[in-house]
């Protein structure tokens, strides 16, 4: 039986700011990519007042008049997040990245080998004690003791106000369902004998991946709950849904399709970036230099990990005052106050990683989506360029010499930036596109969701 550890931390690039900044502390407070738009982190105190992630701005003002604005500092978070993983990975090997905040950890070789007395505390750490082989009973209450220890060591090494939600099961599912029963700074364990009640006690919303537009098709076939959802058949989820129904099934199963994913094991399918914008705006020459740069963005991380790729896909999103010309757009239409969303693919006639090449299919994608869906002038207020069909290593084949002369342009212009800071050396079409599209980090899992 396995033992999996999920690590959600709580509020955390408000912790972040308010570890770095006391005069933060105890105070409502959110942390947005820029001051006009959504709040990408509310801290606690925000949280209380109503403050979720993604409220626009101007509502959390009126939630709490007395709210503090910050933006995002992305170097400030990725150096607490090295420190956090730097802790992880003393306890076992096979832990996974599954986004800025969250981990999985598998610790069943470690439980099962070295089972632990009670912790003492003792100047300020705790101390295990191995006691030999023990009793299997025990090596749930073990897993307890060694999240606490966690939660210590966080406390300790990282900073006091930092705090987690751990959840621990038999996989990773029931892991991140464990971690999300209990916040903030909580500890919730679900045992192998817990897993039947679960049946009557979680939503289908409760299950990671079954958001309410999910659970509204699976409304359509009849299936209400988590225990309809595993009485029925996964034939017909599959005729319904595709490859998605194996999955769905699995869900309601409760059970994991996947496996701890290291670093080293994971497979990149694509790369992407998106920026929302401070104002919705018509100015082709904004989004122009906006598209620019997402693609200028989208191709230094594929040259980083020495892939190229062969599809290029262009999202766009519209506030609620555009109206398609049509009935519906690709990617789905918004109602009521909901904004619009447009996302379109090509294949393109080669590999790339040239953030020039990206960019000219990614702006045709633009301008043909908005012609035939929105007509001359529409109001666009967040656009995003994502990369896949990826290979790596393309470098070693013969076939390569085509690509060679501009790659050796692109790799003098990376040391540089690598040096001197991002976009130090930058196209001419980006020279003032500073401020659009800025260094960030952001939720987004690292990869597909496999649990």
């Amino acid at each position: 039986m396995k033992i999996i550890f999920h690590i959600d931390m709580n509020s955390y690039f408000a912790a972040c700011e308010q570890q770095a900044n006391p005069h933060l502390r105890g105070r409502p407070m959110g942390v947005c990519e820029h001051l006009g738009g959504i709040i990408i982190a509310p801290s606690v105190e925000a949280k209380r007042r109503g403050i979720k992630t993604g409220t626009p701005v101007w509502e959390a003002r009126k939630l709490c008049p007395e709210i503090i604005l910050l933006r995002v500092d992305p170097a400030k978070v990725r150096t607490v997040t090295e420190r956090l993983y730097k802790i992880f990975s003393e306890y076992s090997y096979l832990v996974e990245r599954y986004s800025i905040d969250e981990a999985f950890l598998d610790l069943t070789h470690l439980l099962h080998s070295t089972p632990r007395d009670p912790f003492d505390i003792t100047q300020g750490h705790l101390e295990r004690k191995s006691k030999g082989e023990g009793e299997k009973g025990l090596v749930w209450d073990n897993a307890i003791l060694l999240a606490l220890e966690i939660k210590h060591r966080i406390w300790k090494e990282v900073g006091e106000w930092f705090t987690c939600s751990i959840g621990i099961a038999p996989n990773k599912l029931l892991a991140k369902i464990a971690s999300d029963m209990d916040k903030p700074d909580g500890l919730k364990v679900i045992r192998p004998s817990d897993i039947p009640n679960l049946y009557s006690t979680l939503a289908l919303t409760d299950i990671p991946g079954i958001a309410n537009r999910m659970a509204a098709r699976l409304a359509e076939l009849k299936i209400y709950t988590l225990r309809d959802l595993s009485q029925y058949p996964e034939s017909l989820l599959h005729f319904k849904f595709g490859i998605v129904g194996v999955w769905l099934k699995s869900l309601g199963n409760l059970q994991s399709i996947g496996s701890i994913v290291t670093p080293e094991e994971e497979v990149i399918k694509s790369m992407g970036h998106s920026y929302t914008m401070p104002r919705a705006t018509s100015d082709e020459r904004v989004m122009k230099k906006l598209l620019f740069k997402l693609s200028e963005k989208v191709a230094v991380r594929l040259r980083r990990r020495n892939m190229w790729g062969s599809v290029v896909s262009m999202y766009a999103r519209f506030p609620p005052n555009s109206s398609p010309l049509q009935g519906g757009v690709r990617g789905g239409v918004g109602k009521g106050k909901k904004s619009f969303g447009n996302g379109v693919s090509h294949k393109i006639g080669e590999l790339t990683n040239d953030g020039r090449i990206i960019f000219k299919h990614a702006w045709k994608l633009f301008l043909l989506s908005k012609q035939t869906n929105y007509g001359s002038s529409p109001l666009v207020r967040m656009m995003g360029v994502t990369v896949s069909s990826l290979v790596e290593n393309l470098r070693d084949e013969p076939l390569f010499a085509q690509y060679l002369k501009p790659q050796w342009a692109l790799s003098a212009m990376d040391k540089i930036n690598e040096k001197h800071g991002d976009f130090t050396l930058r196209r001419a079409a980006i020279l003032d596109a500073r401020t659009l599209a800025g260094d960030t980090v952001g939720f987004g899992r690292m990869k597909e969701m496999k649990i």
